[in-house]
């Protein structure tokens, strides 16, 4: 049985691009099921058998995503990359927010019993929707203030899928092991599997505790309070540890445009990059949330062409001091400063590493912004992950979920709208923060001028004074980049 389980030949769905990854990515999927219980085998071989034998290696592999919690969540992550076969991404997709499997009847004893039998709550006959730890079950509410009725959703745990996910974070755990050594044995880039998916195994194990997600709820709402065109579900009060109840959005998932205007596509593109990129991003309080699971399934539009953010399980928060670095990341670049986009990157990583192999990965993204690359949201992006993959630099969990974040709403963003410039609406957004901080008052000794948040005004002081020695770097990477001169020459 496990044979024929991990007899599934992934290798002609992993893009050319991916090509050297392709038999890690095969083991990794065979040693995957082989761990799972018996009984959890026995479940995956079944749906298989019910598939008819012209369904195709897409089918079989969406029925045992679908099957697994934490490879359910992994598709949607990659239900919008770009390089996947169309067939392959549209299947993906459709994990995003599927049509009900668990039956009615398998749900109504665990709202019976958190709920009790209450006669101010109608439930509707069948679930409307079902995603990878939970069903989402419409219901109509009499307040107890005698207002007129109101709809709303129950979130509830599907039966035993709290006992899966653990069996499977625990498959994770060794996993990242095995991947590092068929990484050795294939010649494959070293990266650090071992502490990325330990640390991802606590992330993911948040995704069933629903008071958590029923906190980051009434957290969202008070950040997004004034966010025009942004909707947080309201929480209503008859939620518990295993069900949220919340106000009933109407909406289609945010990649289903077809027939809305270009000029409504832009809108509502340029509201994603604006409250869930460099809303965060320019926060001024000591932590700023973020939405760490924005895949399309998540973000809705509504009929008034609103946008509606949901399940906010995955939650997480940048520090003031990464915030920083980030962006001085991007200034460093600006100002061709290699010394000062190292130390932002080590202050970044919770791990020393090689400072050449570091200096190096510096150097070549300085190249690309003299040869014309605009040092922005991609280009940091690409940057972050050669320090990762190349260096051995390691980020914590909250930098890690925040790149996932970033790769999920770039691939909703392309399908919304393809070409958009994500990076020409981060910066109209930088510029209306740096207004708003200059127009208030400084809250921190070390702020000169008045600018507070992610970025002091010494940073662009800073910036300014070094203004005639840019022209210069500039000029000297050029006379590298034309003869062929690494960093450290004369030139320098």
């Amino acid at each position: 049985m496990t044979n024929i389980l991990t007899s599934l030949d992934l290798t002609p769905l992993v893009p050319e691009t991916y090509a050297e990854y392709r038999p890690l990515i095969q083991e990794a999927m065979g040693f995957f099921l082989a761990r799972l219980p018996a009984g959890r085998q026995r479940e995956i071989f079944a749906a298989q058998l019910r598939l008819p034998g012209s369904a195709g290696l897409i089918e079989r592999l969406f029925r045992v995503l679908q099957a697994c919690p934490s490879l359910h969540k992994l598709g949607q992550v990659l239900a919008h990359e770009q390089a996947l076969l169309p067939e392959l991404r549209d299947r993906l997709q459709s994990l995003e927010s599927m049509p009900p499997l668990t039956a009615m009847a398998e749900l109504a004893p665990i709202i019976r019993r958190e709920l009790g039998h209450r006669a101010d709550i109608r439930l509707a006959s069948a679930p409307l929707a079902e995603a990878s730890v939970a069903a989402v079950i419409p219901f109509s509410w009499q307040p107890p203030d005698g207002g007129s009725a109101e709809s709303g959703v129950l979130k509830v745990l599907k039966p035993g899928v709290a006992g899966k996910l653990e069996e499977e974070l625990e498959v994770w755990s060794e996993l990242g092991g095995f991947l590092e050594e068929r990484c050795r044995a294939h010649r494959l880039p070293g990266l650090q599997y071992k502490d990325t998916l330990d640390r991802m195994r606590q992330l993911l194990s948040r995704e069933v505790r629903l008071d958590l997600e029923q906190i980051h709820l009434a957290r969202a709402a008070a950040d997004y309070a004034e966010a025009r065109g942004l909707i947080i579900p309201e929480l209503l009060p008859l939620c518990t540890p295993r069900i949220t109840a919340m106000q009933r959005i109407y909406g289609r998932p945010a990649t289903r445009v077809t027939d809305l205007s270009l000029e409504v596509r832009h809108r509502l593109a340029g509201l994603l990059v604006d409250s869930l990129i460099a809303k965060p991003l320019w926060n001024q309080a000591e932590k700023a949330l973020f939405h760490a699971d924005p895949h399309a399934g998540n973000l809705l539009i509504t009929p008034e062409l609103g946008l509606a953010v949901l399940d906010w399980s995955l939650m997480a928060e940048l520090n003031l001091h990464q915030r920083r670095n980030l962006l001085r990341i991007l200034l460093s670049a600006l100002a061709q400063d290699q010394a000062g986009m190292c130390r932002a990157m080590e202050e970044l990583s919770v791990r020393t590493v090689p400072e050449e192999a570091l200096r190096d990965i510096m150097a070549r993204g300085l190249r690309t912004v003299r040869q014309g690359a605009f040092p922005g949201f991609s280009w940091l992006i690409d940057l972050l992950d050669r320090a990762v993959t190349e260096a051995g630099l390691a980020f914590p969990e909250e930098m890690i979920l925040f790149r996932k974040a970033l790769y999920s709403l770039s691939g909703v963003i392309e399908d919304l709208l393809p070409g958009f410039s994500i990076d020409q609406t981060l910066l109209r957004s930088s510029g209306r923060h740096l207004l708003q901080s200059w127009a208030q008052p400084a809250v921190r000794p070390d702020v000169f001028p008045s600018l507070r948040g992610p970025l002091y005004g010494t940073d662009l002081v800073q910036l300014w004074l070094e203004a005639p020695l840019i022209g210069l770097r500039y000029w000297n990477g050029l006379c590298r980049d034309a003869f062929g001169l690494p960093p450290g020459t004369a030139y320098d």
